[in-house]
């Protein structure tokens, strides 16, 4: 058994599987097999280390088809001015943070993963109605968006109770502002449009959680495609569905809770089911990248940016919700004005293009700036909609900025 501040490796020919609680770990290297065992006893299988390195081998908790249903946890320590992890290669990896040029394959158990306001809300209140029928339960966090103009209006709240036939959930402290609710969805009357405020569940039981020391410095899950000194050529892959991560990103860097980075030559890299919470800074960022998908997963809690995405291909984005992203101490100097939105789409960085790309079916709510970033539709070519049927509503100043696509040389012409 490894102790306190040891590195690990785990070889090649290794198949290692966890059952225990291990003690706060260096740098773990898996070169092998690292498996979670799925303890039925209630106890948890937790992961601690500074870094985890997923170099060759394979990380996994639970398997597609197979959900992981106890509870399970990688935690990652340390401090921004600890040792950083140095690869070959134009990737900044960084410190504190799962690096995978290997597979990192994590299946949580389903979870009924939002609802809405049936009912409205004032301050003082001390419980809510949402759908009936749902999984959820006592110590379970959840999320509720605003639902006005006070785009800050956004509350996390614990879960004490909740009525399975009714709906009615009780929690361990009352709302400070108000919620709207109804009955029925308000879609009918506003153009397809549900504006009853959405209720999102933040717990799963599969969680990677950065431990802020103080220091505003999360972890980070960074995937990258990379050739070693020896010509070795890596292929990172990530697969998460119903996990949850916790804690993570790093202050005023491009350090984001999860990273996909010059990857994709696999074409098997998703997210799905997922939620992403309570980041340091951004919550998602794709950047020169290929065959990403992410659906129905949320990423609640950034600062500045939720969801960035830069020179990508073939990257989809369906069915996510990106909600109270707040401004950051801002630090670029007394001229310069931060970039702020929930989903910025090819946006970030000027000009930028993106291709066989599209954000659609989405929603984002208690914006910074803007709930979207994002490049128009093909001139006279109403097929080519690489952003459609999305929401942004309770945000800071607009809904939407859209912008002739720099991929579309026709696109500038009708806007």
């Amino acid at each position: 058994m490894p102790v306190a501040g040891e590195d690990v490796i785990i070889a090649s020919d290794m198949f290692v599987i966890l059952d225990i609680e291990t003690p706060e770990l260096n740098l773990v290297t898996v070169n092998g097999k690292l498996s979670f065992k799925d303890q039925t006893n209630g106890d948890l299988v937790h992961l601690k280390a500074k870094q985890v390195y997923v170099r060759a081998g394979e990380l996994l908790i639970g398997e597609e088809g197979t959900p992981y249903m106890g509870e399970a946890q990688i935690s990652l320590f340390g401090l921004r001015s600890e040792a950083t992890e140095i690869m070959s290669g134009s990737v900044a990896t960084g410190n504190k943070l799962i690096f995978n040029t290997g597979t990192v394959s994590l299946h949580g158990k389903t979870r009924s993963r939002h609802s809405r306001m049936q009912v409205s809300v004032i301050a003082g209140d001390a419980s809510a109605t949402v759908a009936p029928g749902l999984d959820w339960v006592t110590g379970d966090e959840l999320y509720f968006a605003p639902t006005n103009h006070q785009w800050t209006h956004s509350e996390y709240r614990t879960i004490a109770t909740y009525d399975i036939a009714t709906g009615i959930v009780t929690l361990t402290a009352p709302f400070e502002f108000y919620h709207f609710g109804e009955a029925v969805s308000t879609a009918p009357e506003y153009n397809g449009v549900d504006t009853r405020g959405e209720v999102r569940l933040l717990t799963r039981n599969v969680k990677v959680v950065g431990h802020d020391d103080g220091d505003n410095w999360g972890g980070s899950i960074l995937t990258t495609d990379r050739i070693e000194f020896d010509g070795t050529e890596r292929l990172g892959t990530t697969q998460f569905d119903f996990v949850e991560v916790a804690g993570c990103s790093q202050e005023n860097t491009f350090n984001a809770a999860i990273r996909f980075e010059s990857t994709g030559n696999t074409g098997l890299n998703w997210i799905k089911n997922s939620v992403v919470h309570d980041s340091q800074a951004w919550s998602l960022y794709i950047t020169g990248s290929k065959d990403i998908l992410v659906e129905s997963s949320d990423f609640i809690g950034a600062k500045a940016v939720g969801v960035n995405l830069n020179s990508v291909t073939g990257t989809h984005l369906d069915d996510i919700f990106v909600a109270d992203v707040s401004k950051r101490v801002w630090t670029g100097g007394d001229n310069t004005v931060d970039k702020e939105a929930c989903v910025a789409f090819c946006s970030y960085n000027e000009p930028n293009s993106c291709f066989d790309s599209s954000v659609t079916n989405s929603i984002a709510a208690g914006c910074a700036y803007a709930g979207f970033v994002a490049p128009g539709h093909a001139c006279d070519n109403p097929t080519s909609m690489p952003f459609q049927f999305n929401v942004a509503h309770s945000g800071e100043r607009v809904g939407a900025l859209i912008y002739p696509d720099p991929a579309d040389s026709s696109s500038a012409t009708c806007y």
